[in-house]
């Protein structure tokens, strides 16, 4: 008999969550494969195993709601570039990113995409990429200097500048050569 439940647990901490596996399996490559091969399991155990991002217990508390999500209304296709995400995305899936956003500002939103990639959902991948590539994309047509433009980016996506001032004087140079 297949298994009839998934448990999602995260290897660095205790948390997990179950679901049934025919609420995640059609929008889960991973789940949808690893479920066939375990036909003798009650419940399909899998384990989030991402250093560069460390899960918690709100991204699996995200997941759920995401599948309700789905669940309910068929994803939304993202297949073009902009700034403006809610013309790419449904309403009710605009709403789902910006609870994540307000809860746990980017740090969420990069769990989320690396537990899309992990668990090889693509909606929700596609859904969080969509939200990266419109803040990124309105950073950059919102700032026509560089510097100010690569130092937003940093913010945006949370990396540290650790580039020297002489570093920086180069590129400088190089950029108005380039023009």
């Amino acid at each position: 008999m297949p298994p009839t439940h998934v448990k999602i647990s995260l290897s660095h901490c205790q948390d997990f969550i179950v679901l049934p596996i025919s609420d995640i399996a059609p929008h889960s490559k991973m789940v949808e494969a690893v479920s066939t091969l375990s036909a003798n399991e009650d419940t399909l155990s899998i384990t989030v195993d991402i250093e560069s991002c460390r899960p918690t217990k709100a991204t699996l508390e995200a997941l759920i709601e995401y599948i309700a999500l789905i669940r309910s209304q068929a994803p939304s296709v993202v297949r073009q570039a902009s700034n403006d995400l809610s013309a790419l995305v449904s309403q009710t899936e605009l709403a789902f990113l910006s609870r994540q956003v307000q809860q746990d500002d980017r740090e969420e939103m990069k769990r989320l995409l690396q537990l899309g990639c992990f668990l090889q959902m693509e909606s929700l991948r596609n859904l969080t990429a969509a939200w990266w590539a419109c803040g990124i994309t309105k950073i950059v047509e919102e700032h026509a200097d560089h510097d100010e433009c690569v130092a937003r980016l940093r913010e945006f996506v949370g990396v540290e500048n650790d580039w020297s001032q002489e570093e920086l004087a180069v590129l400088r140079e190089q950029a108005k050569w380039a023009q």
